[in-house]
């Protein structure tokens, strides 16, 4: 099981860290990405559909406390009036409160991970593809080539069904430490601007990535 390691660092919202911004574009050789992202990974990773969602809409982060995943090279700064669960590999952690999830993933990548800007379109297109070929009701509205901490990612902003209820999905695909992690962030639709303000955008600005140990 990865553990985790929960500070007694608390604050009312995370510090300010960098955002997330689009790398230029550089003329690079295309990189193979196909086999990269791995099927299973690509729809961000098959967060538990299973889950009966809670009726009450899922709270704001009260305070957010830093947590460090050694064994997954991964920190940031989560929500403590949501429930935190570690996870075994290939995921890290689960983020529970009510009908909200954030579910967290780490698949090692023996390839190449996409840098050019050629490569990243070849990767966010497999993306989108993999996503709708799997589940032909999700409506992605948004599907972003970025940079989180430095490092490049694709963000699908999507609309699904889960358990039997529309959930509105924010899924980042990072691509670092020789492995492509995966945060999926998912709400009810009324709750998604608040929580993707408040929440969502907030914690992703605090993730760091690290050699594993």
């Amino acid at each position: 099981m990865i553990r985790s390691s929960l500070s007694s660092r608390r604050f009312s919202r995370p510090p300010r860290l960098p955002q997330a911004r689009r790398p230029s574009a550089r003329a690079v050789g295309v990189i193979a990405v196909l086999v990269l992202i791995g099927i299973a990974a690509l729809i961000g990773s098959d967060y538990p559909r299973e889950r009966a969602p809670a009726i009450s809409a899922p709270p704001s982060p009260a305070e957010f406390g830093f947590q460090r995943f050694s064994s997954a090279g991964l920190s940031l700064y989560a929500p403590l009036n949501w429930h935190l669960t570690p996870a075994a590999p290939p995921e890290v952690e689960t983020m529970t409160a009510g009908p909200g999830i954030v579910a967290i993933w780490r698949y090692p990548r023996t390839q190449p991970l996409p840098r050019s800007a050629a490569a990243l379109d070849l990767a966010r297109n497999a993306l989108s593809h993999a996503v709708v070929q799997r589940d032909p009701t999700v409506r992605i509205s948004r599907d972003d080539i970025t940079r989180i901490n430095h490092r490049h990612a694709i963000m699908l902003l999507a609309r699904e069904g889960i358990a039997g209820q529309v959930r509105d999905v924010r899924s980042a695909h990072i691509f670092a430490e020789h492995s492509e992690y995966v945060i999926d962030m998912i709400s009810p639709p009324a709750s998604f601007p608040r929580l993707d303000r408040t929440l969502f955008l907030p914690l992703l600005r605090t993730v760091r990535f690290f050699t594993s140990q």
